[in-house]
């Protein structure tokens, strides 16, 4: 004898989902930093100038005003200068620290201050 499952229907919405976003955690500076930290997870891709190997994307740990900590980025050493690019938008950071075990590298930007940031306006509002 075979048993027949009848599935339950769910109602279908009409409004759109909404697609929920992380919280932007803000660490106040701290010893020598001029600048807050923000715990935010943005994808960025990451490459070296003159170098014709294809894009590393990564992704950031922290956002700061004047630099970022990366994840996922192997091969980074530091003083290397690096592109980030993110939405479109491309700025030279310098690596100033690196930690092998993490596989983390914490980056300074290199580029002019006047030159529009390449991360998204919500974050540039907070930094």
């Amino acid at each position: 004898m075979k048993k027949l499952f009848l599935l339950k229907r769910s109602r279908v919405s009409s409004h759109p989902i909404k697609k929920r976003q992380a919280p932007i955690v803000s660490k106040s500076p701290t010893g020598t930093r001029k600048h807050a930290r923000y715990n935010v997870a943005v994808p960025v891709k990451v490459t070296s100038p003159g170098d014709p190997a294809p894009a590393v994307v990564a992704c950031t740990y922290e956002v700061s005003r004047e630099g970022c900590k990366l994840t996922n980025t192997p091969g980074l050493n530091m003083d290397q200068l690096v592109w980030l690019n993110r939405n479109n938008r491309k700025a030279i950071y310098k690596v100033v620290w690196a930690s092998a075990h993490k596989n983390q590298v914490g980056l300074q930007v290199i580029t002019s201050k006047s030159e529009r940031p390449i991360w998204d306006d919500e974050l540039v509002a907070r930094l």
